[in-house]
């Protein structure tokens, strides 16, 4: 990317797989990551309105914003046991205490 230089100091990961655990393209990383988060034990949150995805409609993907509100419907259906999927505005996301959230398969704060 034109004007972003990593530093010395910062970590370069080689990744091998798709999410941001392991990350791709943004459309396809923002639903490898839910998926990802939520197969591992986290709860997951999708903020409707502050993601993206690239434009891949000329060799046949829907355009972005049909992919954008694909993946914002069809996240809040997700579900699992003892597990919670939801999808808010970025006016309701609320970094305060974990209402209850499971916060990863060791019970931390995934940190």
């Amino acid at each position: 990317m034109p004007g972003l230089r990593r530093r010395r100091s910062e970590a370069l990961v080689h990744k091998k797989h798709g999410d941001a655990f392991e990350g791709t393209r943004p459309g396809q990383c923002i639903r490898s990551t839910l998926h990802g988060g939520f197969t591992r034990g986290y709860d997951t949150t999708l903020v409707a309105d502050a993601h993206t995805t690239n434009d891949l409609s000329e060799w046949g993907a829907p355009p972005p914003t049909v992919e954008i509100e694909y993946t914002n419907l069809y996240w809040q259906f997700q579900t699992a046991p003892k597990r919670r999927a939801r999808v808010v505005a970025s006016d309701e996301v609320d970094f305060g205490p974990d209402e209850g959230w499971r916060r990863g398969p060791t019970g931390g704060n995934g940190h």
